[in-house]
């Protein structure tokens, strides 16, 4: 299907490159331009004359056109405003869109010392396939044994069958902005063509959740990456944003869907996570910590927190442990098998300025920015809490925040010290590797109480954690 799309779309709407200028904002109307125009005309004829009454008359159209601008802008943005309602995400690009924050440039120059576009699509396609393997291989054995057995308390996970309805509202909802994937097959030409190819797309989606297989085309990705902070030249310095087929991206739909309802339903996810999850934001994680930490302040403790620091935790999720953790939460047998094959044999290109690299096999991690990746991950992560005893802590996807309330500073060290040893065996059990130097320590309760402290910190790794007296958090 997709070869025969491509083949079409190549004969009769091939791709052309364009260059915009003049990218005017979307608020300005034709009869703005024309206004601006006149203006524009106006002012050449006063400043060619120097008769002040075509001066006077220049300043009455600049101020109608000031005026009639602002007005334009104000209305533009209160209605998208209104539209946005409380869509963080629309919300930001509004306001990025109101101050006129562009695009950075994300042209790469050099990457290890090479300027070839094909050589350095080639240097960080290998970092971002090898990095989980390379990080498991640092981590030592774990005495820890994880609980990974299903109880059997609830019903096991099973898919539903699709149906045409189904389908149609999820191609409605997919928005048409997205990047296409490396078949090349953008979101809009199936939204477009719907009612031709709705059949056979319902088919092929039952077909893999019944057969336990996703197509091999499907499990392509192509990877742009996204500098982070440091060293431009630096691979490691860069964050892989993957753009699968669109076909990929309605079937991860349906799958997120089930799953999603499965869990909800048998209160699985803790509650102690809030990324990636209808209702919860980076304002209710934060809510949720300030609560406690005010409410211990009330009393007279001290909150000690620690805010763990992870690297590359979307590429280092190990896809034996992932399978064994669905199992443990009821998805099990063919469905289980089919999560397996999704993850098996998975393959990338980096794409570094419009040059494609070789593909490469991915054995570890899920992909960024796709949409089953994100709900992977805070499965995979989601039993974390049962190996503490003590000590609270705070998850939004991998921003992990450890925290316990004493009266006594000594007291709330030690409980840190046992319960980051605890986090630290849970971590390598799960091939999951902390920063030591990014991780912080903040101390937080009254003058008084912080006043009577001292130097001790907790430890992890046996490598005392730096304390901080501020921390940006989320």
């Amino acid at each position: 299907m997709v070869a025969i799309y491509n083949l079409v779309l190549d004969k009769h709407a091939p791709w052309r490159t364009m260059v915009f200028e003049n990218n005017l904002p979307v608020w300005i109307t034709r009869e703005f331009l024309s206004m601006c125009k006149l203006r524009d005309n106006k002012k050449k004829v006063s400043k060619k004359n120097g008769n002040q009454e075509l001066k006077q008359e220049y300043n009455r159209i600049r101020n109608r056109v000031t005026q009639f601008g602002r007005s334009l802008k104000q209305n533009y943005f209160s209605m998208v405003f209104e539209e946005a309602g409380n869509d963080s995400m629309k919300l930001r690009c509004i306001i990025k869109q109101l101050f006129g924050i562009g695009h950075k440039n994300h042209k790469i120059n050099e990457i290890n010392g090479s300027t070839n576009d094909k050589d350095m699509a080639k240097v960080i396609n290998n970092v971002f396939a090898d990095v989980g393997s390379n990080l498991a291989k640092e981590i030592p054995d774990s005495l820890l044994e994880l609980d990974l057995t299903f109880k059997g308390e609830y019903d096991p996970f099973m898919f539903d069958v699709m149906t045409e309805l189904d389908i149609g509202e999820l191609l409605d909802n997919m928005s048409v902005n997205k990047s296409t994937g490396i078949d090349g097959v953008p979101i809009g030409f199936l939204q477009m063509a719907r009612n031709l190819l709705v059949k056979l797309i319902i088919n092929i989606m039952n077909k893999s959740l019944t057969t336990m297989i996703v197509p091999d085309g499907w499990k392509k990705a192509c990877i742009t990456p996204l500098y982070k902070a440091g060293d431009r030249t630096e691979p490691g310095n860069y964050r892989p944003i993957a753009f699968l087929p669109a076909a990929c991206k309605l079937l991860e739909q349906v799958v997120h869907i089930h799953v999603t309802e499965y869990f909800k339903d048998h209160s699985l996810l803790s509650e102690a996570q809030f990324g990636f999850r209808k209702g919860f934001s980076t304002n209710t994680c934060i809510l949720h910590l300030l609560d406690h930490i005010y409410k211990n302040i009330d009393v007279g403790n001290l909150t000690g927190a620690v805010f763990l620091d992870l690297k590359k935790a979307f590429d280092t999720v190990d896809h034996r442990i992932l399978l064994q953790k669905l199992h443990k939460y009821g998805i099990i047998g063919q469905s289980n098998k089919w999560f397996e094959n999704y993850l098996t044999d998975r393959t990338q290109v980096a794409k570094v300025n419009r040059v494609v690299s070789t593909p490469r096999q991915v054995q570890y991690g899920v992909p960024q920015w796709s949409i089953l990746g994100p709900l992977l991950f805070i499965i995979y992560v989601n039993d974390l809490e049962e190996y503490i005893s003590k000590c609270k802590v705070n998850l939004y996807a991998y921003d992990t925040v450890v925290y316990y309330s004493s009266p006594l500073y000594i007291e709330l060290v030690l409980a840190m010290r046992i319960e980051l040893e605890n986090v630290n065996k849970w971590l390598r059990a799960n091939k999951l590797t902390v920063n030591v130097s990014k991780t912080k320590y903040l101390v937080m309760g009254s003058k008084n109480k912080l006043k009577q402290m001292n130097d001790i910190s907790p430890k992890l790794n046996n490598e005392a954690i730096e304390r901080v007296h501020e921390f940006k958090y989320l």
